[in-house]
């Protein structure tokens, strides 16, 4: 794991829905709350700390639909590469 080899590696994990025109957040079945995006970072965010990780390394943030790369969605397609999660490299 890359985050293992190299400890001077500091992420940021980033969270992103579809479908939504206001930049808002999405609804999240589960928490039965507006945060899906939190949620879908957050996930990654427990995964790499339960897999050892410092936590001081590694945070994350929700964007919404503020920064879709698809910016009028008209297909499945763009609508599924919108809601995702990306990393940022903050210090290498």
């Amino acid at each position: 794991m890359v985050m293992k080899k190299y400890p001077g590696l500091k992420i940021e994990i980033q969270g992103y829905v579809c479908c939504i025109d206001d930049g808002g957040d999405g609804w999240d079945i589960e928490t039965r709350k507006y945060d899906l995006l939190v949620q879908r970072a957050k996930i990654i965010y427990t995964y790499l700390a339960n897999y050892g990780i410092d936590t001081s390394r590694i945070n994350y943030k929700g964007f919404g639909s503020t920064r879709k790369i698809y910016p009028n969605e008209t297909s499945d397609c763009e609508k599924m590469r919108n809601r995702r999660v990306e990393i940022k490299v903050l210090q290498w």
